[in-house]
């Protein structure tokens, strides 16, 4: 079984949000830059003013690519925003697989806080 390997970079200072094309890396092995598409157009970031986030290997229930940071809602309307931590991908307080029953991406913590519940402690995310 394969998995695929991908990113998406939200941009603090520009407030965008992209598929990373290119991950530059320093002698140290540090992230030096990143490359991201947006609007058809190319952007740089860098390590301070941005939030890389990976793809689960997951998809949601429309065919969308689910990511950190994405917000996902289950058949029963609840609400979770998706992360990572110690080597596995969470959606609320549940380790992600466990909860990947008809889930469908309805945003992110960068572009839709509107969509977030008063619960949840987003400052580890951001």
């Amino acid at each position: 079984m394969t998995r695929e390997i991908k990113f998406r970079v939200w941009d603090k200072i520009t407030e965008k949000m992209g598929d990373v094309i290119n991950i530059a890396f320093t002698i140290d092995g540090e992230i030096h830059h990143v490359e991201f598409i947006c609007e058809d157009k190319i952007f740089v970031t860098m390590p301070l003013q941005m939030k890389l986030m990976q793809f689960t290997g997951f998809i949601d229930r429309e065919g969308k690519d689910i990511y950190e940071g994405d917000i996902v809602i289950d058949k029963n309307g609840r609400k979770y925003p998706i992360y990572f931590d110690d080597g596995s991908f969470y959606g609320g307080l549940i380790e992600f697989p466990d909860i990947y029953f008809d889930l469908q991406v309805i945003g992110n913590i960068f572009e839709n806080l509107d969509l977030s519940e008063p619960s949840w402690d987003l400052s580890t995310l951001i």
